[in-house]
């Protein structure tokens, strides 16, 4: 628990390069070196005809790499490396070389993308939200987002929505508390204080990041999948 706490300490305190070379240095790199050893031993216990592993969870791609299984990449979001890092090519290059490192590490025969099965990539949206990607070809499957009728009882003041249009803007779980130019950049671009505002913005956010205008409703947490029905417009 402490070291979570620390690494999450460590996370809201540094931002864009820095920031993706604490990812990789301090999460993303670690966690394949100590997760590997395990999913080999439990390979070897369930002996599965194929493993499914996440795109950002390198140790299920090399472990089925070590057993020789065939083995499929669940990709749950478009951050894609290939194109993310595209524009700068000297940390792509970087960030291959520690992945290359590592791979040599294990006792594998480095290959260029080792997060994406050459089977099968199984990406958890559609082709309208990634562009142009020409390196993709017939193993990517897109397949949507990945939703089940679930309970959410997170309460939010529907009765304060207002019937003009309505905007939805939220950082995700991780970035939340590091959002501060954005959350202002947010407000002086669609803040109203008058009692009758063009648009209405849905923020999600801790408070202590406003103050925020008359026309934002702002929670640390809501109900999305109910809300966003409801929306004109997301901005994440």
């Amino acid at each position: 628990q402490d070291f979570l706490s620390g690494l999450a300490e460590r996370a809201r305190a540094v931002r864009g390069l820095a920031g993706l070379k604490f990812l990789w240095e301090d999460v993303l790199l670690p966690l394949a070196r100590e997760m590997t050893p395990g999913v080999d031993r439990a390979i070897q216990a369930f002996q599965p005809d194929v493993l499914i592993s996440d795109q950002q969870a390198f140790a299920g791609a090399f472990a089925a790499r070590r057993a020789s299984i065939p083995w499929a990449t669940s990709a749950t979001t478009s951050a894609d490396r290939r194109i993310s890092l595209g524009g700068i090519p000297k940390v792509l290059a970087w960030a291959e070389r520690r992945l290359t490192e590592l791979q040599v590490e294990l006792g594998l025969e480095p290959v260029l993308e080792p997060e994406n099965s050459p089977y099968r990539v199984i990406v958890f949206s559609t082709p309208a939200l990634f562009g142009e990607m020409p390196h993709h070809d017939e193993r990517y499957a897109y397949v949507g987002p990945s939703l089940t009728p679930r309970p959410d009882k997170t309460p939010f003041p529907y009765e304060e929505l207002l019937d003009v249009p309505r905007v939805f803007a939220s950082l995700g779980t991780l970035n939340a508390e590091r959002g501060q130019r954005f959350y202002a950049a947010l407000s002086e671009g669609l803040g109203d204080d008058s009692d009758s505002p063009a648009l209405q913005v849905i923020c999600v956010a801790p408070k202590e990041q406003g103050p925020f205008p008359k026309n934002f409703i702002v929670r640390p947490r809501v109900p999305q999948l109910d809300l966003l029905p409801k929306m004109d417009a997301v901005i994440c």
